[in-house]
């Protein structure tokens, strides 16, 4: 999702559908994933595809 969670327009129906249907639904930013795979002991975290609905891709590698 856009930082403004409003684009792409499928996401934000996604997060509204997440909203209504879970106890804590939501959808993420990149940088809120980024920080969640950094913490998880990933680096490198980049957005290789960014799709116009639910399909973009994210990339990152493994701390040893």
């Amino acid at each position: 999702m856009e930082q403004s969670r409003t684009a792409p327009r499928a996401g934000a129906l996604f997060a509204v559908n997440m909203l209504v249907g879970t106890p804590k639904g939501g959808t993420f930013t990149f940088g809120e994933l980024k920080a969640d795979l950094r913490m998880a002991g990933f680096v490198g975290a980049r957005l290789v595809l960014r799709g116009e609905g639910n399909d973009s891709v994210v990339i990152a590698g493994r701390r040893d």
